[in-house]
């Protein structure tokens, strides 16, 4: 089985994980910042399917900034590449809001020198579903320890 997320198969998902993270009763939300929208749409179905709550797709570092001041997030997976730009603005928004992230990206870990993307996780394209999900899981369990 092909574990990509470049494949679009929506039928062979990763199962629900998020459904026990801090035992909450709402969905956790992630916003999902991506221009590519094969690609956003394929990070929005992973994330519902695991029992997240979808935020997004939004294109562009101005409409992730207007979803944040809209919604807090619990986490969001970021590409660095956006519609209007290097996504360094919203990458600041994020760690100044105290919202985990995930770089997810085809640039390499460390190939931009910002403090912000330090406590990043970084997972290149195409990634793994489930390692992304497992990553979201742990972002969000370390905000309620």
């Amino acid at each position: 089985m092909n574990n990509s997320l470049a494949t679009g198969d929506c039928a062979s998902r990763t199962p629900a994980l998020a459904a026990d993270v801090c035992s909450a009763e709402v969905p956790n939300r992630i916003l999902i910042v991506e221009d590519e929208t094969v690609v956003a749409l394929n990070l929005a179905d992973l994330v519902t399917d695991a029992g997240f709550l979808a935020l997004g797709p939004v294109a562009s570092a101005s409409h992730a900034v207007r979803a944040l001041d809209q919604s807090r997030p619990h986490a969001a997976i970021l590409d660095m590449v956006l519609k209007d730009g290097v996504a360094t603005r919203v990458a600041m928004e994020l760690a100044s809001r105290g919202i985990p992230f995930i770089v997810y990206s085809g640039l390499p870990p460390g190939g931009m020198p910002l403090p912000e993307l330090a406590r990043a996780r970084w997972h290149e394209k195409p990634g793994s579903r489930d390692e992304l999900i497992s990553a979201l899981v742990e972002l969000i369990g370390e905000q309620c320890s």
